[in-house]
């Protein structure tokens, strides 16, 4: 069953600033990060990642020719399961704001506090996640040397 997160910024801060201390890469087949940018051109982004540190440089190489549009203010949720349902509420919330893409022309605090509305379902610390994830990651090399070693066959596993 999963725990709730009674918070759901896990970071507030510069977007470019992020650590993966502070928000690890997650398997995005199991859960994953909700995220609000607020843009230097009085945009928000909202959107959903695995890998939040990459997807924040992403962003900024995206609009790189455009300096107006450069990340500043980043919340972040803690990695949840329900990431996928909270971003697509969040998109649907604000559909009437959308200026293009994942891009809405609202308060960057009217954002966040619809995503302090959701109840998050977070389950596992970030250390648990980062052991489960290993572990994962282990069992799959397993199967796949079983498999490879019982049918003389060279499978190599996808990646996990």
């Amino acid at each position: 069953m999963p725990v709730f997160a009674s918070e759901n910024v896990l970071y507030k801060g510069n977007a470019l600033a992020l650590s993966r201390e502070v928000a690890p890469k997650v398997d995005k087949h199991y859960s994953g990060y909700v995220y609000v940018v607020k843009m230097s051109a009085r945009l928000v982004k909202i959107g959903r990642s695995a890998d939040p540190v990459e997807r924040m440089k992403s962003i900024n190489r995206s609009v790189a020719g455009a300096p107006n549009l450069s990340p500043r203010m980043l919340y972040l949720s803690p990695a949840c399961f329900n990431y996928k349902e909270v971003e697509a509420c969040l998109l649907s919330d604000f559909a009437q704001y959308q200026t293009a893409g994942e891009y809405f022309n609202v308060p960057v605090s009217v954002v966040v506090s619809a995503l302090n509305d959701f109840e998050l379902a977070i389950g596992r610390t970030p250390e648990e996640q980062r052991q489960f994830d290993l572990d994962r990651k282990q069992a799959t090399q397993d199967i796949y040397g079983l498999f490879n070693a019982l049918s003389g066959r060279k499978v190599v596993p996808p990646e996990v």
